[in-house]
């Protein structure tokens, strides 16, 4: 299939199963940022992840929506990402699926400290800017 400007169209990649935040993203202050996978990380560090939008889906309300999506890079590692009502109003254009964006953003590990549900593996990025990737 060719996209309108007649050059063949790439294949998307698709994750296997649940993202599992294994997503490699550069972490800390833009001083000292470093890569690590998103599932080693503690709730609350800033990131900026890269990779292709996908599955987005919109929830809330009509006067505070909301999304979350997953983002998934050339290797096949994958997460969830959360926009809330600032981030979609500012960044709509840019949140579609099949879109190559950098998600500038804060690492959330919900259950961080539940020795129960605390799994890496639910790790997400709250989205606060995003960049999209035209080559």
């Amino acid at each position: 299939m060719q996209n309108p400007s007649g050059t063949p169209k790439p294949n998307l990649p698709q994750p296997y199963g649940t993202p599992d935040a294994s997503l490699v993203v550069f972490a800390g202050d833009p001083s000292g940022r470093h890569a690590a996978p998103l599932n080693t990380l503690t709730d609350g560090t800033p990131v900026v992840a890269a990779g292709m939008v996908l599955n987005i889906r919109e929830h809330g309300t009509i006067d505070a929506p909301r999304a979350t999506l997953q983002l998934v890079n050339d290797f096949g590692q994958a997460t969830y990402a959360a926009a809330d009502t600032d981030v979609l109003t500012e960044y709509s254009m840019c949140l579609l699926d099949g879109v190559e964006v950098s998600l500038h953003g804060i690492a959330r590990r919900p259950f961080e400290g539940d020795a129960e549900l605390d799994d890496p593996r639910t790790n997400y990025v709250q989205i606060v800017r995003v960049e999209p990737l035209f080559g």
